[in-house]
């Protein structure tokens, strides 16, 4: 009986230890978003550029089963609220549950559709409120979850008595997608108190919105670190953002106006910036941007040009060409670890022609690059109408010198990553160079180069490599691991026996197939080939869609390399095992095996 009683008395301790409790509802909100992690996000899958990954919503089975274990006792009920509360998609239950606002008696809505306190806010009220929304961090207001609210009703609670002075005092992330009167008094009244603010206002909001909102965030954020922009921006916009001197992360949309006037210079004042993420508001089909190309593409008081922002790290744009150009020109700094670049396709196709420029320009100031992934996603060689325009591009050595293109890649000695995907060249023998720049960068672990020509012509079509640059990849990168690269394997070398390779190479992939390697010999010997230079891959195949026939065929050629592989191993394994005769012994040889 007493070990009972003491039994009872112990469990009851453990349950009404806050700290002990507080670790145990850690741990279901990690479960929680274990669960949401694939399914749920606050954003739409258009939104994954934003510079920061936003919050996972818990999902209702999990709201349910947490708000049950807040009936159990006063630290379930505390641990249970702050995961339940940390992170709303609405502020409804702040302002028609905490608060009780005038309702129609019958039907329970709100009188007149919005907000009003006729009856005034009691003190019981205002600390129910202060209760919950001090375990607020992350909040979204957006017009989905929209309250009505009279500007004067409003005024009501920025003065009503008992109200305490932040409503919101752990808030750190906000999400702003309407300029409704409640959302907008919401944003302003927390500041300064968010680390990260993302602005996305619907098609239904006013441009003013964003204007005010990040002046001021100007005079009064100075522990913003985060700031997310999802529509074009104006130049006041920009003036404001430069003064927010405490950003390290920003994402911003832009507009052709506001790159060719140099607007975005300002942004240079932002010296504590590390990741920077500029987006193009782009329209393919108007062919006077497309037509718009920079008067000169000379580079070389681009170069020369200082730099204040020592601690950006991280650079992605999605523009156009004559953009990239001009943003390269003002923005890019010496100090770039990771570059992403894609070049928007237009209506004309000129744009894409200023990819080797713009990439020199950062490769030039930027010694220091470890990731550089540049992507033309869209182009169309067979669009390309225009070929009295393209001759005039053509004959300016600026844009179709690949020299100073070439020798700035191969001068990043520090790259791992290097990927050029869907860009079109006027130097036809482009892949083979590239194959000579590979040389010069030991540390490459990814490689991917799928150029398009850049038009139909037949002086256009890209030169291919046979499949013997391979030799060559194996031996001067011995530290790459996933190489994708058009080759010519309508002949298929012989194996190279003369030496053994133990390159760690994995993932292959050959988007150029100029015979059919469905064809059983040639799979055998291509799986023989692949196998001798590249004992580790665990894929094999072609870059792009294929047919049936020549998916299939690549899927028995990997059947044999990993046949290949599978030898290997057992012969390994018997290798260590050897008969020992123990002469002593009446019985028969037994079997030792020596472990290395």
């Amino acid at each position: 009986m007493e070990g009972s009683t003491w039994d009872a008395e112990s469990t009851r301790g453990v349950l009404n230890n806050d700290e002990l409790i507080s670790i145990v509802f850690s741990f279901l909100e990690d479960m929680a978003h274990s669960g949401a992690r694939h399914r749920e996000r606050w954003h739409p899958p258009e939104e994954e550029a934003v510079i920061d990954e936003l919050p996972y919503r818990l999902r209702e089975v999990w709201k349910a089963r947490l708000a049950r274990l807040a009936r159990v006792n006063r630290a379930f009920f505390h641990a249970s609220i702050k995961v339940l509360w940390e992170t709303m998609d609405t502020i409804k239950p702040f302002f028609t549950v905490l608060l009780k606002p005038d309702i129609v008696a019958y039907t329970g809505s709100l009188v007149q559709n919005s907000l009003s306190y006729r009856k005034g806010i009691s003190a019981e009220q205002w600390e129910r409120f202060r209760l919950y929304s001090s375990k607020t961090k992350n909040i979204a207001l957006h017009r989905q979850n929209l309250i009505n609210i009279n500007p004067a009703w409003l005024q009501f609670l920025s003065v009503a008595k008992g109200r305490p002075a932040s409503l919101f005092p752990a808030l750190k992330r906000v999400y702003l997608h309407s300029d409704d009167d409640l959302s907008m008094y919401i944003a302003f009244h927390v500041l300064p108190q968010p680390v990260f603010m993302s602005v996305k206002l619907d098609g239904y909001s006013r441009n003013e919105g964003c204007a005010a909102l990040t002046l001021a965030l100007s005079t009064t954020s100075h522990q913003l670190t985060s700031l997310s922009l999802g529509q074009p921006t104006t130049i006041d916009v920009i003036s404001n953002i430069s003064n927010i001197s405490s950003l390290t992360h920003l994402y911003i949309w832009v507009d052709n106006r506001l790159t060719e006037r140099h607007a975005l210079s300002e942004l240079d004042k932002l010296t504590s910036l590390e990741k920077l993420i500029i987006q193009q508001d782009h329209d393919p089909e108007d062919a006077d941007a497309a037509f718009s190309l920079p008067t000169s593409v000379a580079i070389e008081d681009h170069i020369n040009r200082e730099s204040v922002q020592e601690h950006l790290r991280h650079l992605k744009i999605e523009a156009n060409g004559t953009s990239q150009f001009f943003l390269a020109a003002l923005l890019s700094p010496r100090s770039l670890n990771t570059l992403h670049l894609t070049f928007l396709v237009d209506v004309l196709g000129l744009q894409v022609t200023l990819v080797p420029v713009v990439v020199t320009l950062h490769a030039e100031r930027n010694p220091g690059l470890t990731f550089l992934e540049i992507k033309c996603p869209e182009y169309d060689a067979q669009a390309m109408e225009d070929l009295d325009t393209l001759d005039r591009v053509r004959s300016n050595p600026g844009y179709t010198n690949m020299e100073p293109f070439l020798s700035s890649l191969s001068s990043l000695s520090y790259l791992t990553h290097l990927s050029f995907v869907g860009v079109p060249f006027f130097e036809v023998d482009i892949i083979e160079e590239m194959l000579k720049v590979m040389r010069n960068l030991p540390l490459l672990e990814a490689f991917k180069f799928i150029p398009e020509k850049m038009t139909t012509l037949a002086e256009d079509a890209l030169v291919i490599p046979r499949l013997e640059v391979l030799e060559d990849i194996a031996v001067s990168n011995p530290r790459l691991v996933h190489l994708a690269i058009p080759l010519d394997d309508s002949i298929i070398p012989d194996i190279p026996w003369h030496s053994v390779s133990t390159h760690r190479l994995m993932l292959l992939r050959l988007s150029e197939s100029r015979q059919r390697v469905n064809q059983v010999q040639n799979a055998v010997k291509l799986a023989g080939y692949l196998d001798r230079l590249f004992p580790h891959l665990v894929s094999a195949s072609g870059y792009y869609a294929q047919s049936e026939d020549e998916r299939a065929a690549w899927v028995v050629i990997e059947k044999i390399i990993f046949s290949y592989q599978e030898m290997r191993k057992r012969t390994a394994e018997d290798a260590t095992t050897v008969t020992a005769w123990d002469p002593m012994a009446e019985t028969r040889p037994v079997r030792v095996k020596f472990e290395y």
